[in-house]
């Protein structure tokens, strides 16, 4: 049961981002594209999944331990913070 719902709150947060960025993708880019945009987003999204959870298995397949298995996340937010800043654009309003 733990692991369900660990798993749940996972998915629901992971899932969280996908709305901001529809939004941003609608907000800069003509209606004809957006769908082709955020199925490519999507697998991007899938692919930097997999990539992370990977390479966290392996760094505890490495060092025997979880000492360093949140590195490449760390890694993959790093990258993501440099290509946002300086980004200002906000479509909410709240």
């Amino acid at each position: 049961m733990t692991a369900v719902l660990f798993a749940t709150g996972l998915g629901l947060t992971g899932d969280a981002t996908v709305s901001p960025t529809a939004g941003l993708v609608n907000a800069r880019f003509a209606l004809a594209r957006v769908a082709t945009l955020i199925g490519f987003l999507f697998l991007c999204y899938q692919i930097g999944a997999f990539a992370s959870a990977w390479l966290g298995g392996l760094c505890v397949t490495l060092t025997g331990g979880y000492t360093y298995s949140p590195a490449p996340d760390d890694f993959f937010q790093n990258i993501a913070l440099s290509n946002s800043k300086g980004q200002n654009d906000c479509i909410c309003t709240l």
